[in-house]
């Protein structure tokens, strides 16, 4: 349940400066994604979705808000993990609007789930920042496609779990994703 008030109220911080975009002198661009995750000592990879937010006051640069929702599981299943990921990142243009890399932080909330059922479930909140390259493909003045790598330090704290090994595990985990992207406003000269 607390996932889908999340993402409601990301919708809504989303759709919110599209209607004002077009008065401003920066580029708005908001658009689902969808990919590849796998934890460092996950079990197996699992699909990712979510969606992003990104200002573009000049080509070179912009800001992003981005919400994704992870599922990981440790230690053959023994343990999982439901996340639901908030970052915020600083996106730099070295090609400018078509390639980035970026770099930020954020939180996750985690809903971790035991197999043994004498171990209580935990929720959580834990900090993490990423690091990451991508690419904004343009299609048309107001569509892109999207495709980034980004690798994400997390440390989901299992020390206390009652579960042997569990205080080892690196939770740290690498993702990919593609999109694609509506752009909105965009005063600073972007000529597709």
């Amino acid at each position: 349940m607390l996932k889908k008030i999340l993402f409601i109220a990301v919708l809504a911080l989303i759709i919110t400066p599209l209607a004002q975009a077009q008065d401003y002198d920066l580029e708005l661009l908001v658009g689902p994604h969808a990919g590849y995750q796998e934890a460092i000592d996950g079990d197996d990879g699992n699909f990712v979705w979510g969606g992003f937010l990104r200002f573009k006051p000049f080509n070179w640069m912009g800001v992003e808000a981005a919400a994704d929702v992870i599922e990981d599981s440790f230690l053959d299943e023994e343990i999982t993990a439901d996340n639901v990921s908030i970052m915020g990142n600083v996106l730099f243009y070295p090609i400018p609007d078509i390639m980035y890399l970026s770099a930020g932080a954020g939180a996750i909330l985690t809903d971790i789930n035991f197999d043994d059922p004498a171990i209580p479930d935990e929720d959580d909140t834990k900090f993490a920042w990423n690091a990451g390259v991508g690419f904004e493909i343009p299609v048309m003045e107001w569509l892109s496609l999207t495709a980034d790598a980004r690798y994400v330090f997390f440390d989901l704290d299992l020390s206390d779990a009652q579960v042997p090994g569990a205080g080892d595990i690196n939770s740290d985990f690498w993702m990919v994703r593609g999109g694609i992207a509506l752009h909105f406003g965009g005063g600073n000269g972007n000529d597709y």
